[in-house]
């Protein structure tokens, strides 16, 4: 049991980092195409762009990583990725549906 929970908390810390890792990224980006200037709307929108994109990595990582698992008969910790993998799937779902409106 343990060992599942440290499992869930090393993806999940994964994922925020790769989220910090947009914001640096995102600003270099701007800095190569835009040096000149600067626009609160554009920063916050490549760095939201950056942040889905590794987000969407990370679901891919952990869909191959439950394939794996599940071949490894370690069911618990492959039901841990899946529902992770659902639950950050679910909220871009229901951010698109929400914000698709305006």
């Amino acid at each position: 049991m343990k060992d599942n929970i440290i499992h869930g908390i090393k993806r999940i810390a994964i994922l925020v980092l790769s989220w910090f890792l947009a914001v640096p990224i995102g600003f270099i980006y701007l800095d190569i195409v835009a040096s000149d200037r600067r626009c609160g709307t554009g920063d916050v929108l490549i760095v939201f762009f950056l942040i889905v994109c590794f987000s969407f990595l990370w679901i891919i990582g952990l869909g191959i990583e439950a394939i794996i698992l599940n071949k490894k008969c370690k069911k618990t910790k492959r039901n841990i990725n899946l529902i992770m993998a659902g639950i950050i799937l679910l909220i871009f779902i229901q951010l698109i549906i929400k914000y698709s409106y305006y």
